[in-house]
This record gives structure tokens, sequence and C-alpha cells, in this order.
């Protein structure tokens, strides 16, 4: 949760005051004048304290938020100085620049990265953050969070590709609009994942059957995606935190090593 949202919680709770008492000003005013002024006064003060009562209850949850994220944050440096990963905060503006031909960093506005460290595990260096970004605005606005690891493989050259897990509506985009790499070889992986890329001939080589047999175990719902240089694995709608950061920087070092050990393999054969 975060403090903008309390405050919109709080500007919703005074709306729905002043629709509760607009019916009874309209009959107020249909009354004579001396009561008009009498009730008017007494309403006029309870108005004001639902208003000090609302704002100072939402000054106290934007304080215990703000605590809350605040130890939060010490624990994820401790946990994360115990494998090697260190925070870098001025590293949000290139990191987000250097990510923007990703199709995740395309979706919605007021993209924001935080918590992000560098560290190196089993040998791959990783940039690993918590990526929000909102849809929509106003009452209709919905606001998503990712835990999101980021690789440069070296010596390898990836093509562009996005592997996202299946949803319940991407099956039935699927049944008009057929667009997804397909494997006969491995059934269960197509079922459960969508592949999509501009170069599919480079990106069947790509997707080696020791990668296939790894998302088809992985109990992870990871996405994966490549703009030719550098590569993202993340899991939509989670965000880093001490319990979860270790296992999934293992993770995800696995997949870029998989990856990489399938291409240099091709290459090799």
């Amino acid at each position: 949760m975060y403090p903008k949202y309390c405050v919109v919680s709080g500007y919703y709770c005074m709306m729905k005051l002043m629709y509760f008492f607009l019916p009874i000003f309209i009959e107020i005013s249909q009354t004579n004048t001396k009561y008009l002024y009498k009730s008017y006064s007494l309403i006029i003060i309870e108005l004001y304290e639902c208003w000090i009562i609302i704002l100072l209850f939402l000054a106290g949850l934007i304080l215990l938020v703000h605590q809350s994220e605040k130890k939060r944050t010490e624990q994820l440096k401790k946990t994360t100085r115990k494998i090697g990963f260190f925070f870098n905060s001025k590293k949000e503006g290139t990191l987000l620049k250097s990510l923007e031909n990703m199709d995740l960093f395309k979706r919605g506005h007021s993209h924001n990265a935080s918590n992000i460290m560098e560290g190196e595990m089993n040998r791959i260096k990783l940039t690993v953050f918590n990526y929000a970004y909102t849809v929509g605005s106003g009452q209709y606005s919905m606001h998503s969070v990712n835990a999101v690891a980021c690789a440069q493989p070296k010596d390898i050259k990836l093509p562009y590709f996005n592997l996202s897990p299946k949803t319940f509506f991407s099956k039935i985009a699927d049944k008009f609009k057929h667009s997804n790499l397909t494997f006969d070889t491995n059934p269960i992986f197509s079922k459960k994942y969508s592949l999509k890329s501009p170069d599919e001939n480079a990106t069947h080589d790509v997707f080696t059957p020791n990668i296939l047999r790894f998302f088809e175990n992985a109990k992870m719902k990871f996405h994966v995606e490549s703009d030719g240089n550098l590569m993202i694995i993340y899991l939509e709608g989670e965000e880093l935190t001490p319990e979860n950061i270790q296992p999934f920087i293992l993770k995800a070092s696995e997949i870029v090593k998989i990856f990489k050990k399938g291409i240099i393999c091709k290459i090799q054969s």
C-alpha cells in the first residue's frame, strides 16, 4: 500500500460525506430561515469535525506506511548484502532509459524503479529492482508492481522475444490470432507459455530442449524478454521482499545461464 492511495481514499470518504449531507441541505433550504441558519451551522461544525478526524487518520496512516516501508527496505539491504548485492539508488534514470524498448516498460505511465540492487550470482551480473507503473487515471486507475532482474549476457547475441505465462484472456486471444511460436516436441511448454518474436527462426534456435523443459517445470511464473542486447526476467504482480529476494535472484541467474549455455552449444555444434 502506498501513501498516495491513502490520500485518495480519504478524499473519497469526504466526497461520500458531502453526498450524504446534500439531501439534508436541500430539505433545510425549504424550511424557515431561522431554523435554516441554526441547522446549517450545526452541520458545518459536524462536517468540519469529520474532516479533521479523517485528515488525522490519514496523516497517521501515511506515517505508519512510511515507517513500515523504511523498516522493510533496511531488512532488504541486510538480506542482499549477505549474497553480495548492494543498493544503487542513483541508477533509476539510466536504467529505465536502457529498458524502454522492452514491452514491460512501454505499458501505462508513472513508471518508477525502486530498491535497485546490483551484484553477481553464479557468475552472472544482475540488476534487480521493483518496477511500478499505472494504467488509466483517477478512480479507474490500476497500479502494477513487478519484481525485475536485468542482465546483459556476454559473448552471446539474443534475438528479440517476449515469453510470458498464458492467462485465461491470452488463451482466448490466441484462438482468434495465432501469433505464438509453438514447439511440437514440447506441447506442455506451448500450452503454458506464450512466446512471440519478429525473428521466429532465431528464437526457435535459442529455445533449446533444456530451456523448454526448465520452463515446463518452473514453479514461479516467470516472464522473460530480450531486446537483442539486454534480457529481463520478472514476476508480474510481485515485489522484492526480504523473504523472496534470494530465491528470485538465484532463479533469474539460472535462467540467464541456461540461455547462455544453450546458445554457446548451438554455436559449437
